[in-house]
Parts: structure tokens; C-alpha cells; sequence
């Protein structure tokens, strides 16, 4: 931008001429090239710097309006050359970026920087605190709420976030109109923001390739939104960060929260939650409260998940692992716990649960007066929708900057891990509770007495015992051969030389994967000042990624090595992929057997009036893309021609 100036004689007289007056004339700064037929009917007062050079004119959707400022007050502000200023009532403290479009705004005011917000996540007792920032990743609130007995390095994070205040301003190319009170607004490039009621303390991280949008009256304070997310539809938010390409509809209320990259929640209330990426929430009718999700979850309509009336204090939480699917009128009571991919039948559960059996079908059988649970229910008998998943979050992701690092594959090491600890788990149950040898028959099924699982008097059934610790056994082979294929000789000397090293514990990081060992290293880096700032420990996390996959094939050979004595050694490594090939044969034809229901279901043709509707509505099981994508994976057989 040019330098600055002060008016001309003959400039403050047309500008006078147009109605605009001024508390100082010789406190407004203008451009060589300052056009004052560009501003009329308006009053300004403070320091204000205007570059209005050429008449034009701004639209964003049906409106359209001319290149310049009317009917408006202006106090200490800097209006940006190509800017669309119109019918706002009281406009102080703002940058305004080139070519904006404001109309019809009350109150758009601020004073210096500003803080990102305290949200206080997982617990409503508020121990567990996050200092949101713009560009805050999922990754780095669940490092701050996570360790909360780590004085030290929160005190650093904390000091981080500091470092990061927010200023009020107004990015390139966006648009505002039909509000009728902002106060502390930072938005980035093309943010679109329309006919919303409220606006306070907020940052929105829009950009020109990943814009924001915010309309449909909502009221929102105290957050963070990232880019490309959207937030509509009567939407009240309060204390809350939004990561990149998410989306906030249908009225829905969230307090309090962090929602991962991908996530859309519509309807329903959400208080005290870190949710990580890929979360569904689309229902009326339905809370998540006070809960840690760990991503590429979905709840249900009429789901009440976390009641805090069994507790004498609102200071219960409830953890859940990736793909945690509680059903249609769920009620979960806090402090519980969740395995990965744990779905929850229908039903009011009493007490709170401990659930270490992933990929698991929970029920609560009021009839027997027993919870029931099948552990690896998704693997037997809903391997269509487990195949579905991955591929779904893959092509739902949006973003085109991809900051925050995710694992969307169902068989990574944070659930592999829980299955081979389920495996030993069932293995212990059956010696304690029916008398199991190793070499005899697993039982089918495991009664456990109340209290192990549930917080309860009533016992607990483990069905279908015997095929579900076989399932747990082929996962792991699964994950091993998908991880191991393609290792050259030279690699799977490696793996000889390093499998003990494999086999620490690994967390899932707001959807990242990392190994215990290098959070641990990662946090005392930070207490040491070794890591100095979000971007520096963005960084390491940047590195973790690159090492993921090696870490990952260390990983899977060591459980599988801890199930059966498995060595990547050259005869090892030709049996594993022999066997990783049957199970792909296997979990095709089970989802083929899965998907192949609906086609049979007589009821769904009802609606048809022939074959040929039938068709045209719901398509052929032969076409079905998620089957033909698991089939292209088997070696040595052919993609399937696309439809």
C-alpha cells in the first residue's frame, strides 16, 4: 500500500460537501489517489486511515454495492483500497482488508488484541484446561487437557498460547452483512458472515482456498473456528474451538468444546467435549457431555451420553476410542470407558461401564439382568460398514491444508494394541471364571461377575468368547500383513534387529498415532524449553508422521510375535502374506455377505414398483465400490471393471 498522508484543503471540503464530517480532519490519512466522492453521509472520529482510489463495486450472492464508504461511523479504523462500507452504525478498532464488502452492521467494535479462549474440556469441574489459539490442531488441545499434573510444561503451553493474541481485524475479499453486534473480530480472507446475531471474541481462520462461513443467526463467543468450516443455522457456541472443515447446523448448542478437523454436529448439545476428527453428530434430541472422543465416531438420535446424577459433584468423564457408535436412545451414565470401535445397543445403561473389548457389541439385557457384550462384533458380522468407514473419512476429507496429522485405517496400532491386550484379556477370564487350559476348547461364553466390567451387582456376559479371541488373532495377522507387504529383504532384517523395540504402548494424539516413548519425549522437551513454541511442536509431530509407517511395521510384527512367536524372517514373512492374503479374500466376501442383506430384504423392493426402479434407486451389489475396492487389494486378482 502507499504511504500515508493527510487530506488536502480541497479533500476535506468535498468530503464536508458529502455530509461527512470529522472530531479532527487532521486525523485522517488517505492514499495518493484518494477519491472523496467515494465517501458520503459519514462521521469519523480517532485515528483513520482510508485508501479509497477508484470507483467499482462488491457482491456476494444478491447483494451488490459500490466501491466506497456512506451512512456510517467510522472511529480509528484503516479501510483497505476496493472496500464495499455501507449502513454500519458504529464501526472502531479494525483493519479492514482490501476489496471487503460491510453492510448493515449495529456495532462492530474492539479495542486492541485480544485472547484466544479458556475452554474447559472432558470434565465440567474445569481441571482440565485447553488455551485455544488460531491454528490449534486437535493434536494440541488433547496435549493440554491430557496432563493436567504437568505444572510445568502447562505453564509453557499456556505461555504459547499467549504468544499468539489475536487482533481485530477484517481479512481480503470477505464479506459482512446483517449483523447487528460484533465485538472482537479477527477473520482471515474471504470469510463470509451473514445475518448472525452475535459475534464476540472470536477468531475465524478463514482463508481464500478454505473460506468461513457464518450465517443463519448464530450467536457465537469466545472461539476459534478453522478454515473452511461453516456455521449456520441458528447455532449457539460458546467457549469453543472448531477445527478445519467442520460444520455447526440446525440450531445446534456447544459449550465448552474442541470439535476435530472433518467434524459435523447438528442439532443436540454438546458441553465439555474434546472430540477428535471425523465425528457425526447429525440428531436432535441428543448431549455429549463432558466426554473425550477418540474421532470417527457417530451418535445416534435420543443419545445421552454422560449423566452426571450418579456422581455427587459434575466432575465425571467418559473416554471412548476411535469409532465409538452408541445406537438410537443410548443413556450412558459417567465415569466410563470405551474400547475402539464400540457400538452400543439401544437401551438406558444403569451404571457406568469399562469396556476394554474393541470392536465389541454392547446390549443391556433387562430381560436376563445381565449386560451382554460380543467382543469383536464389527470383524464377524459388520465388515461392510468396518470396510466403509475408513474409505468414507478418507474422501470426506476436505481440507487443503492438512495440518492436523489422521489415521483413519480401523487397524492401527491404537486398536490393534487393544485387541491384542483383549485376546490375553479373554484368555485370563477364561481361566478364572470357566476353568480354561491352553490346548482345550475356548469357551463360548464367559459370565463375569459384577463389578468387572459394570459398576453393578449384575453379572456380565462375554458371547461368542470362542470366535471372538480367533477374530482378535486374524485382525492382527490382518494388520501385520497390510503393514509388512511390499518390505523388501533388507527391511525385514531390520525388523528382526528392532521387534523388541516395537513393542511399547502407543496413543492416540487427537488422531494422530504416537508411541508412548516419544510423548513422553515430546513433553519433556517441552519442560526443558527445547521446544520452544505451537509451531516448533507442530513440528515434532510433523516428524512423527514421517516415521509413522516404519514405527508402524515394528509395531505390527511385535504383536504379532507376542500372539504366536512370529519372526520376520524369510519363510515368516512368505507365511504372513499368504495368510494376509485369505483374510482380504475373507473380509470381502463377509462384507459381500453383509451389504448383500439389504439387497435381499424384500421390504426395501416394497417401495418400488419394479425391478427397474428398484435399480435406478439403490444400484447393484456387483457395483458396490466399497466391496470392489476391498477385492483390488487381494494380490493377484484383477480390479473389477468400473461400472
Amino acid at each position: 500500500m502507499a504511504a500515508w498522508r493527510k487530506l488536502t484543503a480541497s479533500e476535506r471540503q468535498a468530503l464536508a460537501a458529502s455530509g461527512s464530517s470529522a472530531s479532527d480532519w487532521n486525523d485522517i490519512q488517505v492514499t495518493d489517489g484518494f477519491d472523496p466522492s467515494l465517501v458520503s453521509r459519514c462521521s469519523f472520529s480517532g485515528s483513520c486511515r482510508i485508501a479509497l482510489t477508484a470507483p467499482g463495486t462488491r457482491e456476494c450472492g444478491g447483494l451488490r454495492l459500490p466501491v466506497g464508504i456512506s451512512n456510517s461511523r467510522i472511529d480509528s479504523c484503516t479501510i483497505a483500497d476496493g472496500c464495499a462500507v455501507h449502513d454500519v452504525r458504529f464501526l472502531r478498532g479494525y483493519d479492514i482488508g482490501e476489496g471487503c464488502l460491510l453492510f448493515n452492521i449495529g456495532q462492530m467494535t474492539a479495542d486492541g488484541s485480544f485472547r484466544g479462549p479458556v475452554i474447559e474440556v472432558m470434565n465440567e469441574n474445569g481441571a482440565r484446561k485447553v488455551h485455544a489459539f488460531p491454528g490449534m490442531t486437535c493434536t494440541d488441545a488433547w496435549l493440554m487437557a491430557k496432563y493436567p499434573d504437568d505444572g510445568e510444561m502447562q505453564r509453557r503451553l499456556r505461555g504459547f498460547s499467549a504468544d499468539l493474541p489475536m487482533r481485530p481485524s477484517v481479512g481480503a475479499g470477505s464479506v459482512i452483512a446483517n449483523v447487528p453486534y460484533i465485538d472482537r473480530l479477527q477473520c482471515g480472507p474471504a470469510c463470509r458472515i451473514s445475518s448472525a446475531v452475535r459475534l464476540e471474541s472470536l477468531c475465524l481462520c478463514s482463508t481464500r482456498e478454505e473460506p468461513v462461513t457464518v450465517d443463519g443467526n448464530a450467536v457465537l463467543s469466545d472461539g476459534v473456528v478453522g478454515a473452511g468450516s461453516r456455521v449456520t443455522g441458528g447455532c449457539i457456541a460458546a467457549g469453543f474451538a472448531l477445527g478445519a472443515c467442520c460444520t455447526l447446523s440446525g440450531g445446534v448448542r456447544f459449550f465448552n468444546s474442541v470439535l476435530g478437523d472433518n467434524s459435523t454436529v447438528s442439532c443436540g448439545e454438546l458441553v465439555s467435549d474434546l472430540i477428535f476428527p471425523a465425528h457425526e453428530q447429525h440428531h436432535n434430541n441428543s448431549f455429549l457431555i463432558a466426554a473425550c472422543t477418540g474421532g470417527q465416531s457417530n451418535v445416534a438420535a435420543g443419545a445421552t451420553i454422560g449423566s452426571n446424577h450418579n456422581g455427587r459433584t459434575a466432575d465425571g468423564e467418559l473416554v471412548a476410542g476411535r469409532g465409538f457408535w452408541p445406537g438410537l436412545c443410548v443413556s450412558l451414565k459417567h465415569s466410563s470407558v470405551f474400547a475402539s470401535y464400540t457400538m452400543i445397543a439401544k437401551g438406558s445403561y444403569p451404571a457406568e461401564l469399562d469396556i476394554r473389548l474393541p470392536f465389541s457389541l454392547v446390549s443391556d439385557n433387562e430381560h436376563e439382568g445381565r449386560l451382554e457384550i460380543i467382543p469383536a462384533f464389527a470383524w464377524l458380522y459388520n465388515m461392510y460398514a468396518l470396510v466403509r468407514n475408513g474409505m468414507k473419512y478418507r474422501s470426506r476429507d476436505r481440507r487443503k491444508q492438512k495440518v492436523q496429522h489422521i489415521e483413519f485405517d480401523a487397524f492401527a496400532p491404537d486398536s490393534m494394541q487393544e485387541v491384542a491386550r483383549a485376546r490375553r484379556l479373554l484368555e485370563d477370564w477364561a481361566r478364572e471364571y470357566c476353568g480354561w487350559k491352553p490346548g482345550e476348547s475356548f469357551p463360548c461364553e464367559i459370565t463375569l461377575p459384577g463389578g468387572c466390567v459394570e459398576k453393578s451387582r449384575r453379572p456380565a456376559v462375554i458371547l461368542k468368547a470362542d470366535r471372538a479371541r480367533e477374530a482378535y488373532g486374524e485382525m492382527l495377522v490382518h494388520y501385520a500383513a497390510d503393514s509388512l507387504s511390499g518390505c523388501s529383504p533388507e527391511e525385514c532384517r531390520d525388523l528382526s534387529d528392532g521387534i523388541s523395540a516395537g513393542a511399547g504402548s502407543w496413543i492416540n494424539c487427537g488422531g494422530q498415532m504416537v508411541r508412548e516413548q516419544d510423548v513422553t519425549a515430546l513433553r519433556s522437551d517441552i519442560r526443558s524449553g527445547k521446544l520452544g513454541s505451537w509451531e516448533e511442536v507442530h513440528g515434532r509431530f510433523d516428524e512423527l508422521w514421517a516415521a509413522y509407517p516404519e514405527q508402524k511395521r515394528l509395531h505390527a510384527a511385535a504383536l504379532l510375535n507376542g500372539m504366536n512367536g512370529w519372526t520376520p524372517d524369510g519363510d515368516g514373512i512368505g507365511s504372513l502374506l499368504a495368510e494376509g492374503r485369505r483374510l482380504l479374500a475373507m473380509m470381502a466376501a463377509r462384507a459381500e455377505q453383509s451389504r448383500a442383506k439389504d439387497f435381499g430384504n424384500p421390504f426395501r423392493a416394497a417401495t418400488c414398483r419394479d425391478a427397474a426402479e428398484l435399480e435406478a434407486v439403490f444400484g447393484r451389489l456387483q457395483d458396490d465400490k466399497v466391496i470392489g475396492e476391498l477385492r483390488s487389494r487381494i494380490p493377484g486378482r484383477e480390479a473389477p471393471d468400473k461400472p
